[in-house]
């Protein structure tokens, strides 16, 4: 069972390696609202999958795909799973993981048919949204200062498939 819970506008004070800022806001009771979202409190199956797949990387060295690639950081591999349990508890889906050639990690969503996110967690902290249309991408930019367009396009998905 769903309950709905408000989130307001993030701020865009100092980055952190970790998703404390959207756990936190799970947490409180906002004052102001700006995006409505559903909130589960048990991570489910699915996510534990990915998150289980996530730390798999950590084994991997560089080079691990014979063309140089670096082996996933523990900053991105922590900023994946800590975002997968944030993003799992509003009902959004992961689709896809996998490791990236800079040591990194991809996380992907799929809205709707037409609609995908990838979340690209990058070794040094700053880890990018791209939100596609079908094969173009109509965002790009940083992921804790545009949460909201992900809620926004989770939203609008879910109220078109309604």
């Amino acid at each position: 069972m769903s309950s709905t819970i408000t989130l307001p506008d993030f701020y865009s004070s100092g980055v952190n390696s970790s998703f404390y800022w959207l756990t936190d806001m799970l947490s409180l009771k906002p004052k102001t609202s700006s995006t409505t979202v559903h909130y589960k409190p048990e991570i489910s199956r699915h996510a534990k999958l990915s998150i289980l797949k996530i730390e798999s990387f950590k084994i991997l060295e560089n080079n691990w795909d014979s063309f140089g690639a670096e082996s996933p950081s523990q900053n991105a591999i922590k900023n994946a799973k800590d975002f997968i349990r944030a993003v799992d508890k509003l009902g959004m889906i992961i689709y896809f993981t996998a490791p990236g050639r800079n040591g990194d990690v991809l996380v992907e969503l799929k809205f709707s048919s037409q609609i995908s996110v990838e979340v690209y967690f990058n070794k040094d902290n700053i880890d990018e949204l791209l939100i596609f249309k079908e094969n173009e991408c109509i965002f790009e930019g940083p992921l804790k200062e545009n949460f909201n367009q992900l809620l926004k396009h989770f939203n609008e998905s879910k109220s078109n498939f309604n």
